[in-house]
């Protein structure tokens, strides 16, 4: 079961990557894209691609804690 946890985990930091990365990509976005609707569309579409990453995280969040046991501390 630890193997099967050890791969979740790396799945999440896999999901935030990509997060960080279409992060970047927005702030070349920022600074190639003159036209305000397009940027404006590309923007649209990176949040919702982020958005789902987001969803990604959770619900490999909420499979970690189900098979470890283990729930997130509400500090």
């Amino acid at each position: 079961m630890y193997k099967f946890l050890e791969e979740v985990a790396k799945n999440i930091e896999a999901e935030a990557d990509a997060i960080e990365k279409y992060s970047e990509l927005l702030a070349v976005a920022d600074n190639e894209i003159d036209e305000f609707n397009d940027l404006e569309f590309v923007h649209s579409e990176i949040a919702e691609i982020i958005s789902d990453e987001l969803n990604h995280i959770d619900r490999l969040k909420r499979m970690f804690s189900h098979f470890s046991g283990i729930e997130t501390a509400e500090d």
